[in-house]
């Protein structure tokens, strides 16, 4: 009878076991969490947009994209610990780990650090040159070929250079070099070419340059002339022979360009002969030896004319006569015309034109902001360039500002050709149409320029719903960013009502354009139960907007009936007619934990059983 009932004893202890062990199954179920994501440059502390956010729990992966304020938001999420990368183009990826809690928000802060290899940097490639450009068909000829490229900024960028030859089929490879540049270095890079006598036909010949560097790729082109010589000549004085083809003519829309306007060249260009069999020329438009466009243009069996069409802006070559050379290269030589014209200050008949090029020009020449961006009500810092656009000597010359009435400059003279640069400044600078007057004894011009000034614009990411507890230190979390063209201080202005339950909050931010914090503001309210929206007043000297924000005051519980188990490690307290709410724990997984559970019952029940029976037989 006593072995009965320590049996009976152990059973129930047993049981017991099983039932607090399967007890979370039946917890309350208080709802799901938010995560956001914030993801700044390390060094730096700017906010890196685009970045890729991937969050994963158990079975489930999300991946989003972080805003312009470096934000990515994660809503309803099922609490639990989550696993966080974070990768970036230029930036070394990162990873954490971060718990998501029910009813809760969670901001997490990642700062990633910059890639170590070098970024894509400008860089300036000049032109490739051939020496000596014009060969004879029937002699040897060492051929230099070089080009010179210079990097603006950054350091240890490799630089290669592929050097090609076109015979005609194909593209011959005639060498590399590879070099490393640092800020501000130009080098040449240069391979030789040995022409051996007779090895080509007498025509034109394409080089080309392959410029590679962090995974870019540019290509700069070149003409190798092979002459059909009578006789040896110096190499300087080896003229190429003509094209088969020829400019007919060269028309400009409007015919009298003015300044600050587009203009549309044709070039009409016929073959010299019949076009027996396909061919492929390249035209190219140069103006006062300045490159504008090339183009290829196909010629087709008895195709008697093609049009070469290109814009130009007036204003990239300023008042006076200029010179346009249209060059026409082609397998049998080259051929090129020039067309002289003239661009006015505005629309006049021709003779007048000619006429006003021999006498006296002055213009404005550029007028821009040296300080720009500017802050309203700073000084505003403004370079006006005059130049002599004339044949004559231009005296006692004088700029003045017309809104004011200001006299810009004192008495100056110019010779042709030349430019004078004339700073000054205004103080409590505004957003205000500026007019300048440039006059002397035979000129007198008015020029205007848009003087546009900046204040700072914060933007306020709030989240969908704060949600807080009264009589209690709550803290609100705030990313701010300023994203005006200037940097400001801003001040957060509350109402007095919302005002009276601030503990702390900073009063003024302080932000440079494109800066970004977060900001805590700690209430310790008194508000009824439920939602509550809170206006702010974002003010800076000269701009004012709002943002308003959504709270929730959570309703105290009612813990007069109390959970008898609350006492458990464990299980946490709820009202008693919610006991059994199943919780993310599924009902599967608690069956089986409930079955595995019996098992190991039954097996130690069977243990003891032998061991009492193998007492009483030995």
């Amino acid at each position: 009878m006593k072995n009965d009932k320590n049996y009976l004893i152990k059973f129930l202890i047993l049981v017991s076991f099983i039932y607090l062990s399967i007890l979370p199954c039946f917890a309350y179920d208080s709802g799901t969490g938010n995560l956001k994501v914030y993801v700044i440059d390390k060094s730096t502390g700017e906010v890196i947009e685009g970045a890729y956010v991937n969050i994963i729990l158990n079975e489930t992966e999300i991946e989003k994209r972080t805003n312009e304020y470096g934000y990515s938001y994660f809503t309803s999420l099922n609490s639990g610990n989550y696993d966080i990368s974070v990768k970036a183009d230029k930036y070394i990826s990162d990873h954490i780990e971060a718990r998501v809690y029910e009813n809760k928000t969670e901001t997490i802060e990642i700062k990633l650090d910059k890639s170590p290899y070098p970024e894509e940097k400008d860089i300036n490639i000049g032109d490739l040159k051939i020496s000596p450009q014009y060969i004879c068909i029937n002699e040897d000829k060492r051929i230099y070929i070089s080009i010179p490229i210079e990097l603006e900024e950054g350091n240890d960028v490799e630089v290669t250079v592929k050097f090609y030859l076109y015979d005609g089929g194909r593209w011959d490879y005639l060498g590399k070099e590879k070099r490393t540049l640092d800020e501000d270095d130009e080098k040449t890079f240069d391979v030789s070419y040995n022409y051996q006598a007779d090895t080509f036909d007498k025509g034109v010949y394409e080089i080309k340059a392959e410029i590679e560097y962090n995974d870019i790729e540019k290509i700069e082109y070149a003409y190798l002339i092979i002459k059909d010589c009578d006789k040896k000549e110096p190499d300087d004085k080896i003229e190429p022979e003509d094209s088969d083809f020829k400019i007919s003519s060269i028309t400009l829309n409007p015919t009298y360009p003015i300044l600050d306007e587009m203009n549309i060249v044709r070039v009409l260009i016929r073959p010299e002969k019949n076009i027996e069999k396909y061919q492929t020329i390249r035209v190219e438009a140069w103006i006062d030896g300045k490159f504008e466009r090339y183009e290829y243009i196909d010629f087709g069996y008895m195709e008697f004319s093609k049009t070469f069409k290109f814009a130009f802006d007036t204003a990239n070559y300023g008042i006076g006569y200029h010179t346009m050379k249209i060059i026409i290269i082609s397998p049998q030589g080259i051929s090129e015309n020039i067309k002289t014209f003239y661009i006015a200050q505005e629309r006049t008949e021709e003779s007048i034109i000619i006429k006003s090029f021999q006498k006296h020009c002055l213009k404005i020449k550029d007028i821009n902001l040296i300080n720009s961006p500017v802050k309203t009500g700073d000084q505003a810092e403004i370079k006006v360039i005059v130049e002599n656009c004339g044949t004559y000597m231009e005296r006692n010359i004088i700029l003045k500002l017309n809104t004011s009435g200001k006299i810009l400059s004192e008495l100056f003279d110019l010779k042709k050709g030349a430019e004078r640069e004339i700073i000054f400044r205004i103080n409590n600078s505004k957003t205000e149409n500026l007019s300048f007057k440039l006059q002397n004894g035979y000129n007198n011009l008015n020029k205007t320029y848009d003087l546009v000034t900046y204040t700072g614009i914060l933007y306020i990411e709030p989240e969908p719903i704060y949600i807080i507890k009264n009589n209690e230190d709550n803290i609100i979390r705030l990313l701010i960013k300023n994203i005006g063209k200037v940097k400001d201080d801003f001040e957060l202005i509350f109402p007095e009502d919302i005002a009276k339950w601030l503990k702390d909050y900073p009063k003024t931010v302080e932000l440079d354009s494109g800066e970004s914090k977060i900001i805590e503001i700690i209430m310790r309210p008194n508000l009824d139960p439920g939602e509550n929206r809170i206006k702010i007043i974002l003010k800076t000297e000269n701009y004012e907007s709002f943002v308003e924000l959504t709270i929730k005051v959570e309703e105290i519980p009612d813990t007069s009936t109390k959970n008898p188990l609350g006492d458990i490690t464990g299980v946490t307290p709820y009202p008693a007619n919610q006991w059994f709410v199943f919780n993310n724990i599924t009902i599967q997984k608690c069956l089986i934990t409930t079955v595995i559970l019996v098992l190991l019952l039954i097996v130690v029940l069977l243990v003891w059983i032998l061991y009492d029976i193998g007492t009483k037989l030995f």
